[in-house]
């Protein structure tokens, strides 16, 4: 019910923003309390959704699905159509009618489901019956022990390319006299990494069965029976159990005084353990507790110690392939090279390469048909073929919550092995409407939230770490990529657009994402023959080239001709408004460009990309200054969330309208001031805050002017450059910085005669909530009050700055909270410093640092200090940190890591 809920949601915030305040004054007219009524209905599917799957529910997700689209359809064309044509106060007869005529007819289909889907979900509770067991009894699965069981064609193989995470299993679990006391020993990794197997492997190795007394294996889904758990561990125990006696104190009893092994498999909550761990005894015997799991914090809760699986690499890869396939006996020398290009297709998954050898051992071993293997393997084809394969892989995607589900279904639209910036898909799931709303969280907050539930669920993999322990890129396995392209193909959720027509979906007209995976090569082509069915909210670029030939495509072949229209034009021209809005992007919410490596300008392209006013996700490249016809087009993108504009230079009037936009999360303007509005505008709306706002990068020379100050108090992260080449900073406001409560990265760069860069500081306050601060050519004095007695700064950043006379004696007291620390050629010789000036450094990274004496002897002495790293620093410096290190050792702390590079 994903592409379901994802509608629903899409559909609150449309309605949401459509009545934020704003100027021009645009909101849609409710005297009839239409869209209360309507939102009513939403709120209602949403919770029935949130509830948890329902039997019989799954093809209703389609109606509804349809049911929000065209409640959006509806307000977003009335909308449009008045902003294309001037219409801001008020709206003709027709068009009103027109509204309320869609609108009523979608709360009369939205009535006629919700009644249809209550009369089925209560005939399927009448045929099920009251009974939880009938309900719930498979939920759990009970493995027997024996060849028969669905888990042998799994563990069958014999353990390749984790020796030393059994090795390591094995210690943990026999290691008597060092723990013999009851311990849980957790194996964590992502769905069909091998988790089962090692533990199956490990369960039944004769040193474990010699050393255990008993042993009892229990298969534990989401949706656990603890009375079928304990009947499994007693019928392990002992062949008959008692009816009449509780269950717990049956478990209690026959394991106490017995050295016991319990292997609770593929947990997905702490509760169940939380409900069984008191019935199993604590003898200070040697009983050990085995748990698999794909939640890393859930295995955080139960042991500080912890077995993380990993992938295989390409050796152990075969092996195992060549091993499913061949048995003891070799591989054809004229099968070795594609044999091993199919493992490396499985890209490490053990639970891949076992399925694809099953399907290798079924046919004929021809080069022809390995051949043929392989090129579906590249594209994991043999997922969809193999049914075993695709349920455990659709496992962690199928127990997800249904909040999830949409932002884990949008990663298909990444491409293979691609490494996603944090900060871009938090900002285009807000665009395309995933995010439930939280009183008291930022939409920033809640999206960083859902981002770590799946990273902890290991269906989304962390790439980079940030200097703050924020997960900065993150990426997906090829496997569970297939799986959510699969999966949201199949709820028209997503659609993509392929080369060849062939493989692309007949019907278009539902689709909303439109995904074109096209490059230059595959250009001419007519991509309309597809999109003229459609009326997507996104489009999902490769790159900006191929944006460039889409907008330039014959689509917008009459916008570009002789002469284009003007928004002025178009505001006067309800016929011109309504053709434009008729277009196939007439209606587009998302711009989405996955690769921006490309630097391609779209100057020539920008008017056509701003007369888009229902926009509200921009990613572009300029050339300079934004034609002076777009000034009016921005004023008119009332619903603009996200606005990237690369490669502007110089003052931008044009975009001054960002100040009276209060539904705006993300600016990133590069090079460009941006002005406040002017002061006859500022006295007419001297009360619009912008309470969305998370970033502001790029900008030049901004002033902190007291009104500005008050219309960002909420910005989280800013960026900004100052080029000056006098010593007036008073002129820029720097003391109103400090106002900024809530600001907790920020990074100044400075650019001009280094003596003015002296009375800086000087001139400037920083909030008390910065957590992060990043300056580039700056000055100091001979201590940076300013900065340490910042109480929450964890992340100081300097590059190319000054101290006076080459030295820096911190003052006790100050960076109490700083963790990482970063020089880059900066002057600094003598650092007078031990552990009490940083008391909870963890990271000391030193870059280019080529006039630094030494390293200060007591840094080494600063108990969370984990890694000092120098990179092209003088010699003496280097010469200091390894006697840091030899000191450290010697005192008996191995946590420390130096690394020197030269």
């Amino acid at each position: 019910m994903a592409a379901a809920y994802a509608a629903l949601l899409s559909l609150t915030n449309t309605i949401t923003l459509e009545q934020t305040p704003r100027h021009p004054q645009i909101s849609i007219d409710d005297d009839g309390g239409l869209i209360e009524a309507l939102q009513e209905r939403v709120d209602f599917f949403v919770g029935f959704l949130e509830s948890g799957p329902k039997k019989g529910a799954d093809h209703f997700e389609n109606q509804i699905a349809e049911a929000a689209y065209a409640a959006e359809d509806a307000i977003e064309s009335y909308m449009v159509d008045r902003v294309l044509s001037g219409d801001h106060i008020s709206a003709g007869d027709y068009e009103s009618a027109i509204l309320c005529q869609n609108l009523s007819t979608v709360i009369q289909e939205m009535d006629s489901i919700k009644n249809e889907l209550e009369l089925q979900i209560n005939k399927l509770d009448d045929q099920e019956g009251s009974s939880s067991r009938a309900r719930h009894g498979q939920k759990i699965e009970i493995e027997d022990l024996h060849p028969g069981s669905s888990m042998s064609t799994i563990s069958s193989s014999k353990m390749v390319g984790f020796e030393d995470e059994k090795a390591r299993v094995m210690i943990m679990l026999t290691a008597f006299d060092s723990k013999p006391s009851r311990t849980v020993v957790p194996i964590v990794g992502m769905g069909g990494v091998g988790k089962t197997t090692l533990a199956r492997n490990i369960f039944q190795d004769h040193l474990i069965v010699e050393h255990f007394d008993v042993r009892a294996w229990v298969t534990v889904s989401q949706e656990y029976n603890v009375d079928e758990v304990l009947k499994r561990v007693l019928s392990s125990i002992k062949k008959n159990h008692e009816e009449n006696e509780n269950l717990g104190e049956q478990v209690h009893k026959s394991l106490f005084g017995r050295r016991y092994l319990i292997v609770l498999d593929d947990m997905w909550s702490i509760n169940v353990w939380n409900i069984v761990q008191r019935l199993f005894p604590d003898c200070c015997d040697g009983s050990r507790i085995l748990v698999t799991s794909r939640l890393s914090k859930l295995v955080d809760e139960l042991s500080t110690c912890k077995v993380e699986m990993k992938n295989l690499d390409g050796e152990d890869s075969w092996s195992l392939l060549r091993e499913n396939v061949f048995g003891q006996t070799s591989c054809p020398l004229e099968l070795l090279d594609v044999g091993k290009k199919i493992a490396r297709n499985c890209r490490g998954l053990p639970l891949a390469i076992v399925v694809v050898g099953g399907l290798l051992a079924k046919f004929d071993k021809t080069i022809e048909y390995w051949a043929h293997v392989a090129e579906l393997s590249s594209f994991s084809a043999y997922v969809e073929d193999d049914e075993h394969c695709a349920k455990i892989l659709s496992l962690s995607y199928n127990h997800l919550p249904i909040h999830l589900k949409p932002c884990f279904l949008y990663m298909g639209v990444f491409p293979e092995d691609y490494k996603i910036r944090v900060s871009k898909l938090v900002n285009v799931w807000i665009a395309e409407g995933f995010l439930k709303p939280v009183r008291g969280m930022k939409l920033e907050e809640i999206a960083e939230k859902y981002l770590l539930d799946l990273i902890d669920r290991n269906l989304i993999m962390v790439h980079e770490w940030g200097s703050r322990g924020k997960v900065k890129s993150c990426g997906v396995h090829d496997l569970l990529r297939e799986l959510t392209l699969r999966e949201a193909q199949k709820r028209n959720f997503l659609c993509v657009v392929r080369a060849n027509s062939s493989d692309n979906p007949p019907n278009m007209t539902s689709q909303r994402r439109i995904s074109i995976r096209l490059n230059k090569k595959e250009f001419p082509w007519n991509i309309n023959s597809l999109l003229l069915k459609s009326h997507p909210r996104s489009l999902i670029v490769s790159d900006y080239k191929v944006l460039s030939m889409i907008l330039r495509s014959n689509t917008f072949e009459y916008l570009q001709s002789e002469s284009f229209y003007s928004l002025s034009e178009l505001r006067t021209n309800k016929k011109l408004s309504r053709i434009l809005r008729s277009l196939i992007f007439g209606l587009l919410r998302v711009i989405f460009v996955i690769d921006e490596s490309f630097n391609l300008r779209l100057e020539c392209d920008l008017h056509v990309l701003f007369s888009l006013v229902n926009l509200r996700y921009i990613d572009c490249v300029g050339k300079r200054r934004l034609p002076q016809t777009l000034a009016s087009s921005f004023d008119l993108m009332r619903n603009l969330q996200v606005l990237i504009v690369k490669n502007i230079e110089y003052q931008c009037d044009e975009l001054s309208s960002i100040w009276t936009s209060p539904q705006i999360h993300h600016v990133r303007i590069e090079k460009t001031s941006v002005p406040e509005r002017p002061l006859d505008e500022q006295r007419q709306h001297p009360s619009i805050v912008l309470e969305n706002l998370w970033t502001l990068k790029g900008l030049k020379n901004f002033r902190f002017d007291e009104g500005v100050v008050k219309k960002i108090r909420d910005i989280n992260k800013m960026n900004v450059t100052y080029v000056t080449r006098n010593e007036n900073w008073s002129q820029y406001s720097l003391h109103n910085l400090g106002c900024l409560q809530k600001l907790e990265s920020l990074y100044c760069s400075f650019y001009g005669p280094r003596k003015n860069l002296k009375r800086l500081l000087q001139n400037i306050s920083f909030p008390h909530s910065l957590k992060k601060l990043s300056l580039y050519r700056c000055a100091f004095w001979e201590n940076m009050t300013a900065i340490g007695s910042l109480p929450k700064l964890q992340v100081l950043k300097l590059q190319y700055c000054y101290f006076d006379g080459a030295e820096w004696s911190p003052v006790e007291g100050e960076f109490l909270s700083l963790k990482y620390l970063y020089l880059k050629q900066v002057n600094l010789a003598n650092w007078n410093a031990d552990s009490a000036n940083f008391p909870r450094l963890e990271q000391l990274l030193l870059h280019e640092l080529t006039s630094l004496n030494e390293i200060p002897l007591d840094i080494g002495e600063i108990a969370t200090l984990k890694l000092i790293q120098l990179e092209y620093c003088s010699k003496s410096a280097a010469f200091s940190a390894q006697n840091i290190l030899e000191e450290q050792e010697s005192l008996g702390n191995d946590g420390l890591v130096v690394k020197i590079l030269d």
